[in-house]
């Protein structure tokens, strides 16, 4: 086997790893194995045998991403959109801050489960009776409302009804004192833990809007594209990247990367947010195809590598996903 993608960087590495290998055995079986069926068996690797509780959302962009294209999809369970085509004028980067992520690490599994604590009570609060869902590739929890899916809340309900009856934070032995089931398979309930209920359900809710707001924004706008239309997509990004700090997911080198291209604003540097789960990995960058944002670049590496001592790697590029590229027979 064969890699060039970064290990622990927050760029998918591990699903290209389960993608490739599993494409690739299903080929010598002669079983075309692709789209959104290998995608949720790759997920079902990662949650049932690395016992990692990653979402899809990796695996579904190793497989069905494009060239300078994004891959929006609904994780309901995996429903793809059509993909968005990058438009001309603006480029996206990325930079790596040099501290290794982890979907499998702590911090990410804390930051799940206080989403589900958080969707079980706002269930309870409804008398929604929830059950136990176990017909499709992987097992979880469903309602007869949102179907266990917070990012199905509109984020006006959950802020006018939900999110100031939820507890700041609640202790993982409080939770499971009142509660004999937790409503996510995947994660633990650790009893010492102060859990982020209210920020990391708010994030679900609102981090979904956010999403489709994106692809509405770079779906509308024409070239060139305007300063105004850019500074809404950035503001997406920031906002994203705030979230995952609310959930405890934030870190204070990334952090930096993303304070550092807000201070490139006037530079034709617009956004900036951490990518893959959180705490730690890489930082994506949206900016203009200029020399003037091509400096700005530069001057954000160098102020990182000054203030941190470390030497950012830069992303540049795409490519084909696995469904795109096929298999290759040597």
């Amino acid at each position: 086997m064969d890699s060039e993608i970064p290990l622990g960087k927050g760029v998918s590495s591990s699903a290209a790893l389960e993608v490739s290998s599993l494409k690739a055995l299903r080929g010598c079986l002669r079983d075309r194995g692709q789209g959104i069926e290998l995608a949720e068996w790759t997920q079902w690797i990662e949650n049932s045998i690395a016992q990692s509780a990653s979402g899809v959302m990796d695996q579904f962009a190793v497989i069905m991403g494009d060239r300078d294209s994004f891959t929006p999809m609904l994780c309901q369970p995996c429903i793809p959109y059509p993909l968005v085509r990058c438009r001309k004028g603006c480029v996206f980067g990325a930079w790596d801050s040099g501290i290794r992520h982890s979907v499998a690490g702590i911090e990410y599994e804390d930051a799940r489960a206080a989403t589900f604590m958080g969707y079980q009570l706002i269930c309870e609060w409804e008398n929604l009776p929830v059950t136990r869902e176990t017909s499709g590739v992987l097992e979880r929890f469903t309602d007869p409302r949102w179907q266990g899916y917070l990012a199905r809340l509109s984020p006006s309900l959950f802020r006018g009804n939900y999110e100031y009856r939820l507890p700041v934070t609640l202790k993982g032995a409080e939770f499971s004192q009142s509660h004999k089931t937790h409503y996510d398979p995947y994660t633990s309930v650790r009893p010492e833990v102060a859990y982020p209920v209210r920020l990391a359900t708010r994030y679900a809710v609102e981090e979904n809007n956010r999403v489709q707001l994106f692809c509405e924004v770079l779906n509308s706008v024409t070239a060139p594209v305007s300063n105004h239309s850019l500074e809404l997509l950035g503001e997406l990004m920031y906002g994203a990247h705030a979230g995952y700090s609310d959930c405890g997911l934030g870190l204070s080198r990334t952090d930096l990367l993303v304070s550092l291209v807000r201070q490139e604003a006037g530079n034709d540097l617009f956004g900036a947010k951490i990518t893959g789960g959180g705490a730690g990995g890489t930082v994506a960058v949206l900016g203009r195809d200029t020399s003037r944002a091509q400096m700005a670049f530069a001057r954000v590496v160098s102020a990182y590598r000054e203030q941190t001592g470390i030497d950012p790697y830069i992303f540049d590029g795409s490519s084909q996903g696995a469904d795109a590229f096929g298999i290759l027979k040597i």
